[in-house]
């Protein structure tokens, strides 16, 4: 797949970035995967010269790390986190997934597979859907770099386009105060994957809560700059 300029910026937030990348750390000899969640809005790109519409990706959903492919468990996990995204005035924007090998970027057949599920169900608002592989390589408690390898989609019709970083980026790092990635790492030093819960965690006992909402309010009290809209 080339980079190709697409019609539209992928914004990632922090609570939706820090949460994919715990997941990730905390079974980091395992594959993992989760939901991405998005609002229904597209603000224009003040920092597009084609004032591009805006994915804003405000939250993630921890979904497995023992099985994947398109199994009973899964359609159980959609059905509630679609439930929970539209109470929420948010939809299922995307899918996130860690391979269990370090070198490994590459989008598995299943997660291809998972995220044309998405696209085929997804609501037609002019917005693309992303499959996203976390760069195990780029994991470290002092990171410098996201890392996601961003796939976008607008149709099924259409192939998986791979973002490059000036159209897929992390929210607040041209600004001041703490960034994303400063976040994250600060996360990962005070070991906070170690309080969060999955899908699977949440099928072996029900008090498991897959909003991870402890894990929520860590990261606002970490980000003084950013407030939820």
């Amino acid at each position: 797949m080339e980079n190709i300029q697409v019609d539209a910026l992928v914004e990632f937030s922090v609570q939706a970035y820090a949460k994919s990348i715990l997941h990730s750390s905390k079974y980091p000899h395992k594959a993992v995967s989760g939901l991405l969640l998005a609002t229904k809005t597209s603000p224009l790109g003040l920092h597009s010269p084609t004032k591009s519409k805006i994915l804003k990706v405000v939250d993630s959903v921890p979904l497995f790390h023992t099985s994947f492919g398109l199994s009973p468990s899964l359609e159980v996990a959609l059905l509630q986190v679609d439930r929970y995204s539209r109470a929420q005035g948010l939809y299922i924007c995307g899918y996130y997934q860690a391979n269990q090998h370090l070198e490994d970027i590459t989008p598995s057949l299943e997660a291809y597979k998972i995220a044309d599920k998405l696209v085929e169900n997804s609501p037609n608002i002019g917005l693309p859907l992303c499959l996203i592989i976390i760069d195990n390589q780029l994991l470290s408690m002092e990171s410098h770099e996201m890392a996601y390898r961003v796939y976008t989609k607008f149709h099924s019709d259409q192939k998986w386009i791979n973002t490059d970083e000036k159209h897929a980026y992390l929210e607040n790092n041209r600004d001041a105060g703490a960034t994303c990635l400063e976040v994250t790492s600060l996360l990962l030093m005070d070991k906070a994957y170690r309080n969060l819960n999955d899908f699977d965690n949440h099928l072996d006992d029900l008090s498991c809560n897959w909003l991870n909402p402890g894990i929520n309010k860590l990261i606002r009290s970490s980000t003084p700059v950013i407030r939820n809209e």
